[in-house]
């Protein structure tokens, strides 16, 4: 058994290995739920003839955004009351029989009415309210195996080098197949076939499965050969088996040629195998080849599909789920035989999971121990889709030879939400043995690459092929030649239309992207009016046409409108589930273009699978905001941009496409090896930026009537993008209208100086946006700040009191005292009292929690009332977040401070800066810190669902609901010193700076307290020096950075501020004297970091300081315990038993650097 590749790949075995332990530690933990109502759906006699009896129950989740569809095939159980220690084992293995009370399936989950449909093993044992679990199916079992258990070491000895191999430039030459292999085998690819790892790289259209057809025809003429393929779908499965079926026939035809007697359609594919109940038996025997198919009868295969059939398009969950239950019994019927390792079988084609499922057999492994391997050659289909960790496990099977199929450019493994990875994941399990391919015209020894396409029409193509193939992809002559039926709107107007959203007469609002059902995925609102007026205006009623999107909501949401209107040709569906698909019309709908979720890279490849899917035309939705996105902008010169203007019939017309921005500058990494690295993903996210989502955009686009509004709103919800749009809008109203006077002005004000470079930067942004939006800039170029003024509070306090600030505090938060003072001068400010203040014609308070009621009274004062007969008309917008109080100022009541925003206030419920564990970690230790202190604000987030409440050991959780991008877990470590904790960071810093390639600028220091300022200055500034970063200290204005300072500062001056690794220096720092823990102050300093979030302290801290490192401590490890509504993992049983895996850590180790362990550690004595 030998593919002669180079070995022995120790490195690259101990990183992938230790890649694939921690993320099954996180697969380990189950999801912990709570029902309400339990209702029998169809009982135990409903079953079949030789059926087990079971029921199906509707289980009815406490919490409308509980539920999540991934959960169908997973195991749900209840357990026995009283039981102690609960959590702790459901971390490690599986519960016990004698702890289950009830335990089924998960058939169906129905995500918009958060109810779970599962079948019952025991029809007697009803679930009934109250809590239960779900652990889903393990589907990288075989993985973990392989990778991790003790049974799988001798197997281990071979993954080495197939690791190396994956990582690409690997293409060792083996034995040269017999020559009847190399006449039947396409010429150009005689040579390829002798490689010991090779690709075949198939850009899209260009027939990859069909040359695979022939090539592993061409080798079944070796006797010698078995040869296993693979692909990752049922559907992909079926189409690269009939593929060989076919050439096999083809094979058959011309060996008889002259021939009169009829072709033996069974005897030309006798030895050629497609097992599994997943096949679709009717394409099969529409082929002539069912003789192919094992795994279930006649009658089963037919009744199991015309039950898939049904689910695609049954409207109720329950019938769903009534189809699944039956599925499941059809399937469990026995049936098939041992294929795999039956020597009659010359070529198993199967799904990847299939073949997998292979390696978790002893028999297999003791095959691989002894350098029997039971397949010569192993063909990897979609080979993209797939991580280099499970391409190496499958190339297992493999004796002689390796082939890999697919294209770098289209999907990549299932992407993940996580901001970050660590560097051994992405490079294990996020990267695909193909990733490492560039340029298709300078492809490597041992990957060839097609060229020709034969799916798209040549307009289409050519859009592609720029897009992403530099012009290498053409168009087959006879696809060129080939008759088209697309009706005259489309044809005539362009094949490649780009509906630019914005130049509709609808409202911005219903063109951002909104949240789904359970405040999950994103969703357009528009999205169905526009696609009903394409496919009735453009009469493309019966045209076979696709709808794809990368967000399952708004693909759900089409699939359901499709079935109301019966449009029975169109189908709709996520980008990830069209690979290898085509329609005739595709509509792109990019939804929420510049949002997190997915990397620069990862949506070129979205873009690219989305229009490649088009035979004959497709049409792009987005807005000019989406289109100006790195990764679309290059499609701005190509797709034709337009709107479908309404009439009878309605007719496409040209509109403007250059109000866009220029595209940001493309990301780059200094060294593709790097490219896995923290900062390599980094500078990947980072070519993306935000579009405004509907939420933002409906308060963007409020009308402003000369009356005060109240905005609330989460960390990072966009409070301060809003008022920078307000105040530009409000500068052209008053541009429109005339000014009042020529010395009329607009105040914005603020409490932070190291706001106002980011408010102004802001300002410019919005001007500049609107101007792009209205076609022009009013005349002018620069937004006009001489009738804008941005204040510090402390300035304009200043500048009323007599003889300067002789009242006012020496720090910039000190001003309570001048603000009451002044209030007093001049009578309460009441009536005409305050005649004496300046005026301002409009006032926008940022961080309005940092100033007293005092100040705050004192500042709208001096707003000019709008309309004379009505003092309380006033112009007057404040911005507030009582969860970053960091001063601890009393929460105003509006009314006293003469403002009504009675329906006028508005809460944004999004974030839009961090991620998950961070959010939900910094509203836990602040909730619990300010309960020690005798206040909280929960309540409100909990009315508006913001937030749930849960139990975890034996206290209250809060689970986030108001952001849902997953990252890196948030950290801790203590140090018995402050110089230890000191040295410590010095080692994580080098570690992320140099090793990870984290630019120093994405880095920032937080701390509380002048002492442990001066100390990290002292110890930590040296260290950095050795590397070449500066550390600089700055607080109290606008930061100043270069790229290589590494910037050290306050909570209060960092906030409205973000940095994607933030690092917590002298945790038990944040109290004070006189009040305790300094809650508030550490919730802004957690909730600053956009990915990465590392927090030290000494571990010996009493007191208040003791209580902080308490709760912290608390905190992260509750977050590792099973979560109620998301999460969540299935069992992993290893060879030879049950293997309890260990506990995760309280956040990875993506942030700690290489030689740190994974549990929380308390001390470095």
């Amino acid at each position: 058994m030998s593919l002669r590749l180079p070995g022995p790949g120790v490195e690259e075995l101990a990183e992938a290995a230790r890649a694939v332990r921690e993320e099954s530690a996180e697969r380990l933990v189950p999801r912990r739920l709570s029902a309400v109502r339990v209702d029998v759906e169809a009982r135990a006699e409903e079953a079949g003839p030789g059926d087990a009896a079971s029921a199906v129950v509707a289980i009815k989740v406490e919490g409308a955004d509980a539920c999540d569809w991934t959960w169908e095939g997973a195991s749900a159980f209840g357990l026995v009351e009283g039981l102690a220690g609960v959590r702790e084992r459901l971390m490690r293995d599986p519960p016990p029989e004698d702890w289950v009370r009830w335990r089924g399936e998960v058939l169906e989950v129905d995500e918009a009415n958060a109810v779970v449909f599962v079948a019952l093993r025991d029809p007697a044992q009803v679930p009934g309210r109250g809590a239960f679990w779900v652990s889903p199916f393990d589907h990288q079992e075989a993985m973990d195996l392989v990778y991790t258990a003790d049974a799988y070491a001798a197997v281990r000895e071979r993954l080495g080098p197939r690791l190396r191999a994956s990582r690409g430039g690997i293409h060792p030459r083996v034995p040269e197949p017999e020559e009847a292999v190399r006449s039947g085998a396409l010429s150009e690819l005689s040579g390829w076939w002798g490689r010991g790892w090779s690709v075949l790289w198939g850009p899209p259209g260009t027939g990859k499965t069909h040359t695979t057809g022939l090539q592993v025809a061409a080798a079944l003429r070796d006797p010698s050969e078995r040869v296993l393929v693979l692909s990752t779908t049922n559907r992909a499965t079926d189409e690269v088996a009939l593929s060989i079926g076919g050439a096999l026939i083809e094979e058959a035809v011309a060996a008889r040629s002259g021939a009169t007697e009829e072709i033996d359609l069974a005897g030309a594919v006798a030895g050629v195998c497609r097992p599994g109940r997943g096949a679709r038996r009717t394409d099969f025997e529409r082929a002539g080849l069912a003789s192919m198919l094992r795994g279930a009868d006649e009658a089963t295969a037919a009744e199991i599909e015309a039950l898939q059939e049904a689910i695609a398009s049954e409207r109720e969950a329950a019938e769903r789920a009534r189809s699944r239950l039956r599925i499941s019994r059809l399937a469990a019927r026995p049936g098939g035989g041992d294929v795999f390792l039956d020597p009659c079988v010359r070529a198993v084609v199967a799904t990847s999971a299939a073949g997998s499922a292979q390696l978790k057999r002893e028999r297999v492994r003791e095959m691989i121990e002894d350098d029997d391997a039971p397949f010569t050659t192993v063909v990897i289909d979609e080979a993209g889709l797939l991580s280099r960790a499970s391409v190496a496990a499958l190339s297992l099977l493999a004796a002689r030879r390796v082939v890999l199929v697919g294209d770098p450019r289209q999907l990549s493994p299932i992407a993940t939400r996580a901001r970050l990875l660590p560097t051994r994941e992405q490079r294990w399990l996020r990267s695909s043995a193909l990733s490492h391919l560039d340029d298709p015209a300078d492809a490597p020894r041992g990957v060839h690459v097609l060229k020709e396409q034969r799916r798209m029409h040549p307009e289409v193509c050519r859009v592609v092929s720029g897009y992403r193939y530099g012009g290498f992809l053409e168009t087959a002559p006879e696809t060129a030649a080939r008759a088209s039926k697309l009706p005259s709107p489309l044809a005539e107007h362009g094949r490649v239309v780009w509906w630019v959203l914005d130049a509709e007469d609808v409202p911005l609002a219903r063109m951002r992207a909104e949240r789904g059902p359970g405040g999950r995925s994103w969703v357009r609102p528009v999205t169905m009016d526009l696609l009903g007026r394409l496919i009735d205006g453009c009469g493309l009623h019966d045209k076979h046409g696709l709808f794809v999107s990368p967000y399952r909501a708004q693909a759900d949401a089409v699939s359901a409108w499709l079935r109301v209107r019966g449009s029975t040709s169109w189908s709709a569906s996520t980008v990830h589930r069209q690979q290898g698909s085509q329609a005739d019309v595709v509509v792109f709908d990019t939804v929420h273009a510049g949002s997190a979720g997915f990397p620069a890279e990862e949506w070129r490849r979205l873009v690219n699978v989305a229009l490649s899917r088009a035979r004959e035309a497709v049409v792009v939705l987005a807005s000019r905001d989406e289109m100006a996105q790195p990764y679309l902008a290059a499609l701005r010169q190509t797709l034709t941009a337009s709107r479908l203007r309404p009439g009878d019939p309605p007719l496409w017309e040209a509109v403007e496409a250059d109000r866009v921005s220029e595209s940001r500058a493309a990301y780059a990494v200094d060294d593709a090896a790097h490219a896995d690295t923290l900062g390599g993903q980094i500078a990947r996210r980072r070519a993306s930026s935000p579009v405004l989502s509907a939420e933002q955009q409906r308060l963007v686009d409020l009308p402003l009537d000369g009356k005060p509004r109240l905005v609330r709103g989460v960390a990072g919800s966009g409070k301060s993008l809003v008022l920078c749009h307000w105040l530009v809008k409000t500068v052209l109203r008053f541009g429109r209208e005339g000014w009042p006077d020529a010395g009329s002005q607009v105040w914005a004000v603020f409490a932070n100086r190291a706001l106002e470079p980011m408010l102004r930067s802001g300002v410019e942004q919005a001007w500049f946006e609107r101007a792009r939006a209205d076609g022009g800039l009013f005349g002018q170029e620069a937004f006009p700040w001489e009738r804008t003024q941005l204040l510090h509070v402390r300035d304009v306090l200043r500048d009323l009191l007599p003889g300067g600030s002789g009242r006012l505090g020496k720090d910039d938060f000190e001003h309570d005292a001048a603000a009451e003072w002044l209030l007093a001068r001049n009578g309460g400010v009441d009536g005409d009292a305050a005649s004496g203040l300046p005026r301002c014609e409009a006032l926008f308070i940022d961080e309005a929690q940092d100033m007293s009621p005092a100040t705050l009274r004192l500042l709208l004062a001096m707003v000019r009332a709008t309309d004379p007969e009505d003092a309380g008309r006033r112009a007057a917008h404040v911005f507030y977040d009582n969860a970053q109080n960091v001063y601890d100022r009393k929460p105003p009541v509006w009314s006293h401070l003469g403002l009504d925003v009675r329906g006028r206030s508005t809460v944004m419920t999004e974030s839009f800066r961090g991620t998950r564990p961070v959010a939900e970690l910094a509203i836990n230790v602040r909730e619990r810190l300010a309960d020690a202190a005798g206040r909280t604000d929960l309540k409100e987030f909990v009315r508006r669902r913001l937030v749930v409440l849960e139990e975890r050991e034996g206290e209250r959780w809060i689970g986030v609901r108001f952001n849902d991008r997953e990252g890196p877990p948030p950290r801790l470590r203590t140090l018995a010193t402050r110089t230890l904790e000191l040295a410590a960071v010095a080692k994580h810093l080098r570690w992320l700076l140099v090793d990870e390639r984290v630019p120093a600028a994405d880095v920032v220091l937080l701390y509380n307290g002048a002492a442990v300022s001066a100390e990290a200055e002292a110890l930590l500034g040296p260290a950095m020096r050795a590397i070449g970063i500066e550390l600089s200290r700055q607080t109290g204005r606008g930061f100043e950075r270069r790229e290589n300072t590494l910037l050290l500062t306050t909570a209060q001056s960092f906030k409205g501020h973000e940095a994607e690794v933030v690092v917590i220096l002298g945790l038990d720092g944040f109290v004070a004297r006189s009040r305790g823990p300094l809650a508030d102050s550490l919730y802004v300093a957690m909730t600053r970091a956009r990915s990465v979030l590392m927090m030290y302290g000494l571990e010996e801290a009493t007191g208040a300081a003791g209580r902080v490192i308490d709760t912290v401590r608390a905190c992260c490890e509750a977050m590792n315990q099973p979560r109620p509504s998301d999460g969540s993992r299935s069992r992993l049983r290893h060879a030879g038993g049950k293997s309890p895996r260990p506990t995760p850590a309280a956040g990875g180790d993506l942030d700690q650097g290489p030689n740190m362990s994974l549990a929380i550690r308390k001390s470095d004595r």
